[in-house]
């Protein structure tokens, strides 16, 4: 995140995702460091991430907005937080004149705004772009293009709606290496494509993504990786 306040400092950068923060999860972090830094750490360590006011109406608007798209944004209701004064200060020296401090939505790690931004892209076709690009790699199959099991494991991802990214190995010019790394992490027996990853972690392979599938959990860990919006 490279954000100037109105005070000239420069927050850092990053990105991450997922759904909501107890106020007493980070009370004993908050202690040992600025609230410019618990921001920091927060607005780079979720993909999305909402600072609210439990009882302000247009932060519901924001929420809901994000709901209903599908995303599961990381919420910090200020007036349910134990530092929560600082973080609206912090909050107000990022915003505009004139602007709210709240809602205030950071998106992969960058401040986008306020309620008003936030439905502007709506509004403009931008936003889901936007949260998409969040997630271009969450979903990864390793493959080799002459492997019916391979095809078989793209063909359910396309089916559900993902995009998923695509390694192709006999057609990679590492993928002698490559192969080698997911026999290491492949359990014996089993072969090492398709290697599937969903959000960073090796899932498994065709067994494991069909049995994820059939006892109906794929959709929602697609869904908390931010492959699936609706």
């Amino acid at each position: 995140m490279q954000v100037a306040n109105k005070s000239g400092i420069r927050m850092g950068s990053g990105i991450a995702m997922n759904t909501t923060v107890d106020a007493g999860a980070t009370h004993e972090v908050l202690n040992l460091e600025s609230p410019y830094e618990t921001v920091r750490k927060l607005a780079t360590s979720n993909a999305v991430v909402v600072f609210s006011m439990s009882g302000c109406c247009m932060c519901t608007v924001a929420k809901r907005l994000l709901f209903g798209l599908g995303v599961g944004p990381t919420i910090i209701e200020l007036d349910e937080h134990a530092a929560g004064h600082d973080i609206q200060a912090v909050l107000y020296d990022l915003c505009p004149d004139g602007q709210q401090s709240t809602p205030a939505i950071f998106i992969g790690g960058k401040f986008l705004g306020g309620i008003e931004t936030l439905m502007a892209y709506h509004i403009n076709g931008s936003l889901v772009p936007l949260l998409k690009d969040l997630n271009s790699n969450a979903v990864v199959v390793f493959s080799m293009s002459g492997c019916c099991m391979c095809t078989v494991a793209k063909r359910l991802l396309f089916g559900l709606g993902v995009g998923p990214t695509i390694i192709e190995l006999d057609e990679h010019a590492a993928g002698h290496d490559i192969q080698a790394v997911l026999y290491d992490l492949c359990p014996d027996g089993q072969q090492s494509t398709p290697a599937i990853f969903i959000g960073g972690k090796f899932l498994g392979g065709i067994e494991t993504l069909m049995a994820y599938h059939i006892n109906g959990s794929l959709v929602p860990l697609l869904k908390d990786v931010g492959a699936l919006w609706l």
